[in-house]
């Protein structure tokens, strides 16, 4: 009776081990640290020298809407693409994998640098980062841009969206050894075109009586007449639509991801 529990825990506890887990994920803070000491002290110097410079046109634009969107977006894009790095070297690679650790915690500790630990050190530091802009823009100018509130829709909206871009570019660094993140952008650019192809066809055969027509605005993009007033137009269809996007579709990537790693490793 006793051994019934530790029995039916054992399975899991063979893929993942929080001890285990900690102390991959502390690796993988010594092994990148230096680059990115030396990109955040870049990225973020260049802002501070920015807020500074331009603090006495202050009354006529805000920054902060165009740089943190900027850092974490493509300096998140380009972190999250080099997740797995290694695997695109021959002797980075037979260390990687060698690790004595389940796939699931080196998938699981990129996950929480790259997804979790990057947009929250990001915008913490932007936040300091604008607090010293203020600080040094009022002693040089007397005039400064305000300081960057992270409480606000325009922080909840970058989180939720981040999510969706990471899942895409996290994949691709699993599945791609060398350049994932052209090719990563090149494979989304192909899957969309070949969406939209396939979402005409379907539309017009399935909802052939609500179905107008396609039209395409090169400034735009590729667009379905439907209907109005139809279940396909109603508010239902967008919140459905939008649960789906939102909770399922990134965690169906990383999960694409972690069988294309095991593959990796089983090979």
């Amino acid at each position: 009776m006793s051994t019934t529990p530790a029995a039916a825990g054992y399975p899991f506890q063979q893929h993942f081990q929080l001890i285990r887990w900690i102390r991959l994920l502390r690796v993988d803070l010594v092994q990148y640290r230096n680059p990115l000491s030396v990109a955040i002290v870049a990225v973020y110097g260049t802002v501070l020298f920015a807020l500074v410079v331009l603090a006495p046109t202050s009354g006529s634009w805000q920054p902060h809407k165009i740089f943190l969107p900027s850092i974490i977006y493509l300096g998140g894009l380009i972190l999250v693409s080099y997740s797995f790095v290694e695997l695109g070297d021959p002797v980075r690679r037979a260390a990687f994998l060698l690790v004595p650790a389940s796939t699931l915690e080196k998938l699981g500790a990129r996950l929480a640098l790259t997804l979790v630990a990057f947009p929250l050190a990001a915008i913490s530091l932007y936040w300091i980062t604008s607090l010293l802009g203020a600080a040094i823009g009022h002693l040089v100018w007397d005039s400064s841009f305000d300081i960057y509130d992270p409480f606000t829709q325009e922080i909840g909206r970058l989180i939720v969206v981040y999510p969706l871009i990471h899942s895409v570019f996290f994949l691709g660094s699993v599945w791609f050894r060398k350049s994932s993140i052209f090719k990563t952008i090149i494979s989304v650019v192909v899957v969309q075109i070949s969406f939209s192809i396939i979402a005409v066809f379907i539309f017009r055969i399935v909802f052939y009586d609500f179905f107008q027509g396609v039209s395409f605005d090169a400034l735009k993009e590729l667009q379905l007449h439907i209907d109005p007033g139809t279940w396909l137009t109603s508010d239902s269809s967008a919140r459905l639509g939008t649960v789906f996007t939102y909770l399922l579709f990134g965690p169906w990537l990383w999960v694409i991801a972690y069988f294309r790693l095991a593959d990796t490793e089983s090979n």
